[in-house]
């Protein structure tokens, strides 16, 4: 998708409203021509961190497409630094790249665990460098659900349309984060590129099948072992780790952050359901065919990273 330019031909930023297919309203947020996360501030706050911002040493990134798992992975990339398992981190917007003045940043201890939506081709390059990050990845189809809830139980977005009328918007790219086809391309080449070994790739599905396994894989990226064959964590703060971090636990400790951005339809915040599969209480067979179509041509040539899975 090419940048949204103005009437003057210049890429586009602020607020923009753009309607789905059955002429609903949504509001938007540009910068450099490009969707993001709808922050206040936002721009400005991506044009200081461009500016000025220079990452630590040891900061950890979290890059992924809205509803992918980026709090999930807030909290396990926490306790696995800290390697304690009791004390959860600030909240995940608070080390938001686009949420967040970059000087919000200072008081953090090291190392930090910051995170964006922002897709790989607008990021700084000092952020993609060296700096260890993982890149999370969910199914469209879920993470379109999820998103579609996320939408229409925060009030900011003004949106009042169908779920059919979202997926339309979600297959444009007409949402925070942009197209996550393309951002999702856009990562996975830079991680085939051979040039990004300090990109880890994270699956959501496989998080949430085996948790203990993607947990230590994810330790042993992050962490680096005194001795040779040496596990990063013991096997009781993982299993520590896992009881802190499942989707129920998460919902109980969690479910009230930031409470005052959404709407009566949403009781527990951003932990609405963290299924794999919902979809398919969602999407009808035109759809997901469609679906399936966008992702083959996005995923093409890197079939072999990544695969979608639906269950």
């Amino acid at each position: 998708m090419e940048p949204v330019l103005n009437s003057s031909g210049q890429p586009a930023r602020g607020v923009v409203y753009n309607k789905d297919g059955e002429g609903a309203s949504v509001k938007n947020r540009l910068w450099r021509g490009y969707f993001v996360s709808d922050f206040p501030g936002a721009e400005e706050n991506l044009d200081r961190l461009c500016e000025a911002f220079q990452p630590r040493q040891d900061d950890v990134f979290i890059y992924a497409h809205l509803k992918c798992g980026t709090h999930w992975l807030n909290d396990i990339c926490h306790f696995v630094l800290t390697k304690q398992a009791k004390q959860r981190p600030a909240l995940k917007e608070d080390a938001m790249l686009e949420a967040q003045d970059f000087h919000c940043f200072e008081k953090f201890a090291s190392p930090r665990v910051l995170n964006c939506h922002l897709r790989y081709s607008i990021l700084p390059e000092k952020l993609l460098a060296t700096n260890k990050a993982l890149f999370a990845v969910r199914n469209p189809k879920d993470a379109a659900v999820s998103l579609y809830h996320h939408y229409i139980s925060i009030d900011d977005y003004e949106y009042k349309g169908s779920f059919k009328g979202f997926l339309g918007l979600y297959e444009k790219g007409l949402v925070d984060g942009g197209s996550w086809f393309e951002h999702t391309r856009e990562f996975l080449a830079a991680i085939n590129s051979g040039c990004h070994s300090n990109i880890l790739l994270v699956e959501f599905e496989k998080l949430k099948a085996d948790p203990a396994g993607q947990i230590r894989r994810i330790a042993d990226f992050l962490l680096d072992s005194p001795e040779a064959n040496a596990a990063a964590i013991s096997d009781q703060l993982l299993a520590d780790i896992c009881k802190q971090v499942t989707f129920e636990r998460m919902r109980q400790d969690r479910g009230t952050d930031l409470s005052e951005f959404f709407n009566s339809s949403a009781t527990t915040g951003f932990y609405r359901k963290g299924e794999v599969g919902d979809w398919r209480n969602w999407f009808d067979a035109e759809s997901s065919k469609r679906f399936d179509e966008l992702c083959a041509k996005a995923l093409s040539g890197l079939e072999h990273l990544y695969q979608p899975t639906y269950q």
